[in-house]
């Protein structure tokens, strides 16, 4: 992890006295682009680099020590999980909210885009209280209802197929590919059936599945 705490000190020093990086590497023996390490949390200057430097800047050995070695702990404010589908996202984001709730913490669930475009983005889970869902549930779109969906994920050779299994149908679903390599042919499972090829198709976007 970079370490921007020392990093933001020796940038703050160096400007206050007047130095570029590459000025101030020359007064120590080094190059500009090792004092850009160390500004930007890459690298951190050897021990008699900083005897050079607490007497450049007229600070003991021992402050500068400190700092170098001084960790910082960040302030966590958000958490994301992301990944594509059968990530285990899902998973994850359970085991977030109890580990974090047994600390004290309030942890909201953000469905995904197309979820939350849909319902308006109201759910009990991304409120802080009932009250507020409710409140924001009467603006919500009343043709539209959240999707209900099974997701399938099938790899085949370099091909990564997910499948989307809607309860108002029994004879059909939704097939998505995903390629690594943009101009390879698709090649079907031979135990899968296409019907035909319905990525223009209004009717099969999200917006339209809502309101079936």
């Amino acid at each position: 992890m970079n370490d921007y705490s020392f990093g933001n000190y020796i940038c703050e020093m160096r400007k206050a006295a007047g130095d570029s990086q590459n000025e101030l590497g020359e007064k120590l023996g080094v190059s500009g682009k090792a004092v850009s390490k160390w500004e930007n949390g890459y690298a951190k200057p050897k021990t008699e680099t900083l005897r050079k430097l607490a007497a450049l800047w007229d600070v003991s050995v021992d402050e500068l020590l400190k700092r170098r070695e001084e960790k910082k702990i960040p302030d966590i404010t958000k958490i994301v999980i992301t990944g594509g589908p059968c990530a285990g996202k899902t998973t994850g984001m359970s085991w977030i909210q109890n580990a974090f709730t047994e600390r004290g913490y309030k942890v909201l669930f953000i469905p995904e885009t197309a979820t939350e475009l849909i319902t308006g983005g109201v759910s009990p889970s991304t409120c802080a209280s009932n009250a507020e869902y409710l409140e924001r549930l009467m603006d919500a779109d009343p043709e539209k209802r959240p999707i209900r969906k099974d997701r399938y994920c099938l790899a085949d050779g370099n091909q990564y197929f997910e499948i989307d299994v809607y309860p108002f149908w029994q004879d059909k679903a939704i097939l998505e590919i995903e390629l690594t390599d943009p101009g390879e042919g698709i090649r079907f499972p031979k135990e899968l059936k296409i019907i035909r090829e319905v990525t223009d198709d209004l009717a099969y976007k999200n917006s339209s599945l809502a309101k079936i």
